[in-house]
């Protein structure tokens, strides 16, 4: 037989104490939660749609297209992405200090809906989004991701520029 594993004193300090003080400590920073951005963004960018007709895989199909988002003063996001329009969206903030020291998540988010198809070939009139992003020198940079039941697919990187 071979003995248990075990954590050397070193081991075990670090696990429980080292570890847990640091977590403590940089979530005790006196770093401000960055303000809900609010205004107008837009670019131009290739879109990936995924769909699934009946006892068929999933297709993909994408196009460039013009995706605009504007954000206003009580939180509701409207804009577009192709000829869908935004519904119902809204922006909430997505992590705390502890989360952007260790770099988990990103600051915002928006969730709601598109409503229309994005381009020609994308059958889907509805689609729930969620929209991960930072603000970083007047640009919006994250992703649009189409969610579909508990699954989730990337649409578009974005770089949003402040208009």
């Amino acid at each position: 037989m071979n003995p248990k594993p075990h954590l050397s004193f070193a081991g075990n300090l670090l696990v429980f104490f080292f570890i847990p003080a640091m977590l403590f400590f940089a979530s005790c920073s006196s770093q401000v939660e960055p303000e809900i951005p609010v205004g107008s963004w837009s670019a131009t960018q290739e879109t990936t749609v995924r769909f699934k007709a009946p006892r068929e895989p999933f297709r993909f199909v994408s196009d460039t297209v013009g995706i605009a988002v504007n954000i206003h003063d009580d939180g509701t996001v409207d804009g577009s992405v192709g000829e869908a329009d935004f519904e119902g969206c809204s922006i909430r903030r997505n992590r705390g200090n502890l989360g952007r020291q260790l770099n988990l998540a990103t600051d915002f988010v928006i969730t709601g809906k598109l409503r229309g198809s994005i381009f020609p070939q994308d059958t889907l009139v509805e689609k729930p989004i969620s929209m991960p992003f930072n603000m970083k020198d007047n640009f919006m940079d994250g992703a649009i991701f189409q969610k579909n039941g508990m699954g989730i697919f990337p649409m578009v990187n974005i770089h949003l520029a402040r208009q």
